[in-house]
């Protein structure tokens, strides 16, 4: 077993090196953080903190290639209130299915649960008895519950005006998404409703809510479907290991390294991933292009927190290569035997990819300048 370097002796080696450094609120251990150049382990990876008029600004951040940070963008939204009770999640939507591990999402072989949103947020609410050393925020308790609700499109319609104003790079999908994809129709013969929008939304995970309590979180994994991503923070603080999609060949397999207290004995080539450790606080959006690896880790009870799909100029090729795929060699529909799961893609939305590609192509096809001076 690697014995873990962190501390007083780090910190003092930081010093001694003129690189004084104090770990971010919540964080216990500085061996993982941003420390010393140099140093195997060490992150290099930078992700700048923005408002929303420098971020409008930059043609480097604009561009969608790098990371930040979006601070004071969510100082209006309405959510912001209603989403710090989790009984109003209870109330408002006590059908809805939601994807519950009550063991926790840090090991890639965890399976969900698929259970109504009334009767996992009522279970959720019996606070536990922390562990006899206490939590201790390493992401990796079992007794630590994490639940992810992927939004139907009629769920996400409930509660998007709640997340306005939304900067404009969060919402290109709105020139898109609903003129692309067949209008909702009734089928004749049975009276069931064919809704392309909502079979998109569900399949590819476009919109997700995740709720959490100390001390869970997600295992390392780069996210399919070769999208960018961002992830608005609601309630609670969440620690965010991200990895640029250069290092993919020293990152393993999903899930192997525990990128908090990486294992370097095992995982050796990890010492060469190129990785920022941060922490997003309520009203605070993170935003990371396609391929990037990730670990997160909920450092209070609750963690709530949205993550939203974003289409660009940077994806958009890649995007339409997989869904062809998806669309030619479907897996089985596991819907018929888990209600709620997500669907494969829909005859009709198969049909559609061509002309959303030609719509992207007309949106995003533009020469976007990448400067790699200060903000």
């Amino acid at each position: 077993m690697t014995k873990r370097f962190g501390g007083p002796a780090l910190l003092a080696l930081c010093v001694l090196a003129g690189t004084p450094v104090r770990p971010p609120e919540g964080i216990k251990n500085l061996c993982d953080l941003r420390i010393l150049p140099g140093v195997p382990g060490a992150a290099a990876l930078e992700i700048p903190r923005v408002n929303g008029s420098e971020l409008s600004v930059s043609p480097r951040l604009q561009s969608g290639r790098h990371p930040f940070i979006l601070t004071k963008g969510m100082e209006e939204w309405a959510a912001l209130g209603k989403f710090s009770s989790l009984d109003w999640f209870k109330e408002t939507f006590p059908k809805a299915i939601v994807d519950y591990y009550p063991e926790n999402l840090a090991d890639v072989h965890r399976k969900p649960f698929l259970r109504p949103m009334q009767e996992v947020l009522t279970e959720f609410a019996r606070e536990q008895e922390p562990p006899p050393v206490g939590w201790g925020q390493t992401g990796k308790s079992s007794s630590s519950r994490y639940i992810h609700w992927r939004m139907t499109a009629r769920e996400w319609g409930a509660v998007r005006h709640l997340l306005k104003p939304q900067h404009p790079f969060f919402t290109t999908d709105q020139a898109w998404l609903h003129k692309c994809l067949p209008k909702k129709i009734r089928r004749p013969r049975d009276g069931k409703v064919n809704w392309p929008v909502n079979n998109w939304i569900k399949h590819t995970h476009w919109k997700i809510i995740v709720i959490g309590e100390q001390d869970s979180g997600m295992f390392f994994h780069a996210d399919g479907f070769s999208t960018s991503t961002f992830v608005a923070q609601f309630v609670g603080r969440k620690r965010w290991k991200i990895c640029t999609p250069a290092s993919h060949d020293v990152m393993y397999r999903a899930g192997d390294v525990d990128t908090f207290f990486p294992d370097y004995e095992s995982y050796p080539n990890f010492r060469a991933a190129d990785c920022a450790d941060v922490v997003v606080h309520p009203g605070e959006v993170v935003y990371y292009p396609s391929h990037f690896w990730h670990q997160t880790l909920n450092l209070d009870r609750p963690c709530v927190s949205m993550a939203g799909r974003r289409i660009d100029e940077n994806n958009m090729h890649e995007v339409y290569s997989e869904l062809k795929h998806r669309c030619k060699h479907p897996g089985p529909d596991i819907t018929k035997q888990w209600p709620g799961a997500a669907p494969n893609l829909s005859k009709r939305n198969c049909k559609a990819i061509k002309k959303c590609f030609k719509m992207w192509k007309d949106i995003f096809a533009r020469d976007v300048s990448d400067s790699h001076g200060e903000l």
